[in-house]
């Protein structure tokens, strides 16, 4: 269990290896292509940090710098969230729902 209580503090902290840990398991939720918005721009791929399970150091990240191709070949913008093990270094879930964050 991380020692501090702040889940943007150790959040801030473990945003990159969340990043490359859960990339891959985000694109794995797509049908089609995925296109990152994030890669050609200075927005972070995630924008918000929670804690999923405090006792255990889970933190889940959270954004919307993606976009999914659909069957028509159109990309649609999704937001994403991934429960991230900083401990671990691992992906522990990911969702994604259809659209940005508010």
């Amino acid at each position: 269990m991380p020692c501090e209580t702040d889940a943007r503090r150790v959040g801030s902290r473990h945003v990159g290896a969340a990043a490359t840990a859960c990339k891959a398991d985000i694109e794995d939720l797509a049908g089609h292509r995925v296109r990152w918005s994030d890669e050609t721009s200075a927005v972070p791929r995630f924008a918000r940090f929670a804690w999923r399970d405090r006792a255990q150091g889970t933190i889940t990240f959270i954004g919307d710098q993606a976009e999914f191709e659909n069957g028509a070949g159109s990309f649609q913008p999704v937001t994403y969230e991934c429960d991230f093990d900083p401990a671990g270094g691992k992906a522990r879930a990911v969702r994604v729902r259809q659209g940005r964050l508010p």
